[in-house]
Order: structure tokens, then C-alpha cells, then sequence
């Protein structure tokens, strides 16, 4: 998103979610990866603007979850390289991560309430996201009070017991220890 219109956007953002909802439904589909949240720009994602991608990714999930198709938001989080990316440990602050790579999914679940979200492959600080009790139960679920359903890319994490322990209810295939 170039351009950011504040009255606009809601309505177009909730009208391209309906289109994306019915091709879905025509392809038999009722779950859709439809949404990437990051602050570095790639192909797949919004905007380097934690609030403009924040909004518009509320706007498209509230319009494909207009008609019983849920959303999936990824990569939850810290997502700030594709190369080697699982192996990547986002260093940053408390403040650095909540101003500028939490603040668009924190937008994103207040305004939309997706179905689902989707952890990175890198790691925060330390542990893979998908291991990160604080990331998932601590800010997800406690502060912003994320309801829905918290799973693994394919392949992601490295210790099935400890991204059970931090809060997926969904471990997706890919490592021979899970």
C-alpha cells in the first residue's frame, strides 16, 4: 500500500477480502493463508508501515471472513529475512519489537479476529517463535486476547515439546521429531 486513504481503505480492503473469500470458495477452499504481516518489504507482504499494514490486513480478513472462509495471518513474527530464515535471531527490544514488528499484527487481530495465525521460522531474542511461550501466550493471547487458532509453518521450530509448551494448538509436519 502506497497510499493510505483512512476512509477508503476499510471498504475497498473488506470488498478485495470478499473477492479473495469467493475464489477460495470456488476452488472448494474454507481456510485461507491470505495475509503476511512484516516490516521488511517483500513481495508478500504490505507495507514497511506497521499501521498501514496493519489496517489494510484487518480490512481483507474482515472481508474474507465475511462468509464462513477464515483467515490465516503469517508469519507471526520478526519475519525480517527469507535467506537462512530459520536459522535468523531477530535481535531487538521490547520497544523496537512492539512499536515496530508487533504493531501491525496487534491492529490486525483487534480489528479482525482472524481464524488463525501462523508463527515465522526465526527466532526472537533466542527461541523460534513457535517456542516462544511470551510471544504467543504472553502478548497474542494475554494482552491483545487472541481467541483463535496458533500453529506452526511447515517445518518451523525445532522442539515439538517446547512449541506445544509455548502455545500451538497446531504443530504442521515437516521435522522427523515431530
Amino acid at each position: 500500500a502506497t497510499i493510505y486513504d483512512q476512509g477508503g481503505m476499510p471498504n475497498n480492503g473488506v470488498r478485495c477480502g470478499v473477492i479473495i473469500r469467493n475464489d477460495g470458495r470456488k476452488g472448494g477452499g474454507d481456510w485461507l493463508n491470505a495475509c503476511n504481516e512484516s516490516y521488511v518489504p517483500a513481495f508478500e507482504y504490505f507495507s514497511e508501515d506497521p499501521v498501514v499494514s496493519g489496517k489494510v490486513t484487518a480490512s481483507l480478513v474482515n472481508g474474507i471472513q465475511s462468509n464462513g472462509v477464515g483467515a490465516t495471518l503469517k508469519h507471526f513474527a520478526f519475519n525480517n529475512q527469507e535467506t537462512n530464515r530459520g536459522n535468523n535471531d531477530a535481535r531487538m527490544s521490547d520497544r523496537t519489537a512492539r512499536e515496530i514488528y508487533l504493531k501491525g499484527f496487534e491492529i490486525a487481530v483487534k480489528e479482525s479476529d482472524p481464524w488463525a495465525i501462523m508463527t515465522s521460522y526465526n527466532r526472537i531474542n533466542g527461541p523460534h517463535t513457535a517456542e516462544s511461550y511470551e510471544l504467543l501466550e504472553g502478548i497474542l493471547r494475554g494482552e491483545w486476547n487472541y481467541q483463535g487458532a496458533v500453529m506452526t509453518d511447515w517445518g518451523g521450530g525445532k522442539d515439538a515439546v517446547a512449541m506445544v509448551k509455548a502455545g500451538n494448538d497446531l504443530l504442521m509436519p515437516g521435522n522427523a521429531k515431530q
